[in-house]
């Protein structure tokens, strides 16, 4: 046997034997350099980990190693009488500090001087005592004496009769008092453990209410009471977020609804939360749940022929006018008075229908509205207008011919006469109704004006594609029952109706 930097022992096989008396495999160290142990502290080390079998002999310079090599204080005694059976003595071996592995440690049932089974932490262990990756499993052994149970030993001695009304009754009296065993043993580091939790976010507690304090106080000595097993740092965030719960309006709905998860949407949820900062997702859904709504109002106010184009229809199109184009998104674009007096100017005398809606123009056969973008100099101070757009919203009934998109130019014309945009403004009209005369169904482009006929059926399939068809997958959506959305209606509209829209 040697040892290697990459391989720590070596095992060379020289010979085998048959038919010979005493012990089988024998390991022999013939160089021991550089050891610090003596040779009471080695059988100490080697008592608190390979006693469970008491078939299994190791001796250190010739002297054996019992249970009287190990200190008395790595060493305790439990006293659990089963009724009707007798009484079974368990061992505690701590040996102080955690292996790398649960070998050799767990829990070894001794009958008459013999193992049964194997030392180890079996299922049952783990849902009544605790979970096997833990510290605590790779440090304690548990050797149970119960030479009452020797008719529910299986005959090859590899276990327990599981279906043997013994050997059911005194698992169940022995795990308990082995977890009650562990929870003593582990009384003061779950007090430091509370106090070092309290002690750092002491801050945030000392802000709570009395009766918040006690209810928080109260959950953290029952988490580190009841799940020994949970580490420090994921104690102290259980904490933090109990506590700004108690601080949050919504107080535990939170939890109300992490409860009515499953697994894998609690895993979706945190890898939502992993990508995006809770502001940032905030912000994101809430556009979203604002679009999808505007478009189901869009689509109820285009089929009604009642709708108001001047209260009703203009302030949706002046919110939606990113469905015209991703040149639209920008909040900058905003409804513009001034250029809206100008337009009224020219229908002096000929305007239709109400005016008390400064930011829209009522047109004989529709309205018009007018949205800017500023334009900026190079010290970034507003300087003219660097884009418009001018929706003309047409009653059903008038086709949009050249006459139509012809008005739309003679408002482009004015404008720059009255100084209100310059030659270089991009402006986009886009002039919209029911029905488009064929001959004219495409944009006009002149310089950097555009003038682009939209039927209003064409505005809702752009608003929907653009949104990525996401109202089909967002059709449950708690903020769309909320506002009276019937998804399914939406998904499969009727026919439009070929009705007025009013004014």
């Amino acid at each position: 046997m040697s040892q290697q930097i990459d391989a720590p022992l070596n095992i060379e096989l020289l010979a085998t034997k048959d038919n010979v008396d005493g012990h089988g495999t024998e390991i022999r160290g013939t160089v021991a350099d550089h050891v610090n142990l003596t040779a009471d502290k080695a059988r100490e080390v080697l008592g608190s980990r390979f006693l469970t079998d008491p078939n299994f002999v190791v001796t250190v310079d010739g002297v054996r190693v019992t249970f009287d090599d190990i200190p008395p204080e790595f060493l305790s005694e439990l006293q659990v009488p089963v009724a009707g059976l007798g009484t079974a003595r368990v061992l505690v071996i701590d040996a102080q500090r955690s292996d790398r592995s649960t070998r050799q440690h767990g829990v070894a049932w001794h009958v008459n001087n013999r193992l049964v089974g194997e030392c180890g932490w079996r299922g049952s262990d783990y849902e009544r005592i605790l979970d096997g990756r833990t510290s605590e499993a790779k440090r304690y052994t548990f050797i149970v004496f119960a030479d009452f149970l020797s008719d529910a030993v299986l005959p090859d001695w590899s276990d327990f009769d599981a279906s043997n009304p013994s050997w059911q009754k005194t698992r169940t009296v022995v795990q308990d008092h082995i977890r009650d065993a562990l929870q003593e043993f582990n009384a003061t580091r779950r007090a430091e453990i509370k106090a070092a939790v309290r002690e750092r976010l002491e801050p945030e507690v000392s802000r709570l209410p009395a009766l918040s304090r006690e209810r928080w106080n109260a959950f953290v000595d029952q988490v580190v009471d009841t799940c020994p097993n949970i580490r420090n740092q994921e104690l102290e965030q259980l904490a933090g977020i109990l506590a700004n719960l108690e601080q949050a309006r919504s107080r535990y709905g939170l939890i109300d609804q992490l409860h009515g998860l499953p697994p894998g949407s609690l895993d979706i949820l945190h890898d939502i939360l992993t990508a995006w900062s809770l502001n940032l997702a905030k912000e994101a859904l809430d556009e979203i749940g604002t679009r999808l709504k505007l478009i189901h109002e869009l689509q109820d106010k285009l089929r009604d022929k009642n709708t108001d184009e001047v209260q009703e229809l203009q302030p949706l199109f002046e919110r939606g006018l990113w469905i015209f184009g991703p040149e639209f998104e920008t909040i900058e674009f905003t409804s513009n008075r001034g250029m809206t007096e100008v337009i009224r100017h020219i229908f002096r005398g000929k305007v239709s229908g109400s005016l008390n809606r400064p930011d829209f123009v009522v047109v004989p056969d529709g309205s018009v509205g007018l949205y800017s973008r500023p334009a900026y100099d190079d010290e970034h101070n507003p300087n003219g207008v660097s884009s418009l757009v001018i929706v003309e919203l047409k009653r059903p009934g008038i086709p949009i011919g050249h006459e139509q998109k012809q008005q739309a130019w003679k408002y482009v014309k004015e404008l720059r006469d009255k100084g209100q945009i310059k030659a270089h403004t991009k402006v986009n009209c886009f002039v919209m109704g029911s029905e488009i005369d064929p001959l004219e169904a495409d944009s006009t482009i002149t310089g950097v004006v555009t003038i682009t006929p939209l039927l209003y059926e064409t505005f809702i399939l752009r608003a929907e594609k653009r949104m990525l068809n996401l109202y089909r997958l967002l059709k449950d959506a708690p903020f769309l029952r909320a506002n009276g959305v019937d998804a399914e209606e939406f998904v499969h509209p009727p026919l439009p109706a070929q009705t007025a829209l009013g004014v």
